[in-house]
């Protein structure tokens, strides 16, 4: 899946469905580094929830970053705790909020296992048209097992960070 091809979608989708920002998935036209002091430096953005400066970044490697690169959800508010890894990869990233949605998943910072919880709950049923429309066109699938996943995807990739001291 392609960046271009995301944002490409949303801009095709009905004014009601209002780009996902409903979701919490405000697409960046043009991925960038944020000038927040906890961003990763070898990261850039594409995608914010539009609350507290929560933002979704594709781990640079090598000085490189793709569609197939690591997400980083970085909570400025956290302090201490402002990065963690969520996806191995754009539509990995996509899978883990297509029935909960992207807004929410800021609360992993602040509590882990309760939002773990909700997450894993969450029916098809209940996901909203926004969700159905990204899970249909990309064909998404759900992730089974949220908490080994997430601790997998941050003891490989949490180290790789460059955050400015």
């Amino acid at each position: 899946m392609k960046y271009e091809e995301l944002l490409s979608f949303a801009e095709q989708l009905p004014p009601e469905l209002n780009q996902f920002e409903d979701i919490g998935l405000i697409l960046e036209s043009e991925p960038s580094l944020w000038d927040y002091d906890s961003t990763p430096k070898n990261s850039v953005t594409f995608a914010t929830t539009g609350g507290d400066g929560v933002h979704f970044n594709f781990l640079a490697i090598d000085g490189k970053w793709s569609e197939q690169s690591p997400v980083i959800m970085t909570v400025p508010m956290n302090f201490g705790e402002e990065n963690l890894v969520i996806g191995d990869s754009l539509e990995d990233f996509l899978s883990l909020g297509i029935d909960y949605g992207y807004f929410g998943l800021e609360q992993l910072s602040y509590d882990k296992e309760g939002t773990i919880a909700k997450i894993e709950a969450i029916r098809e049923s209940e996901r909203s048209p926004e969700l159905n429309a990204l899970k249909e066109r990309f064909e998404l699938s759900t992730w089974e097992n949220v908490a080994s996943r997430l601790e997998m995807l941050n003891q490989e990739h949490f180290e790789k960070f460059e955050i400015e001291e």
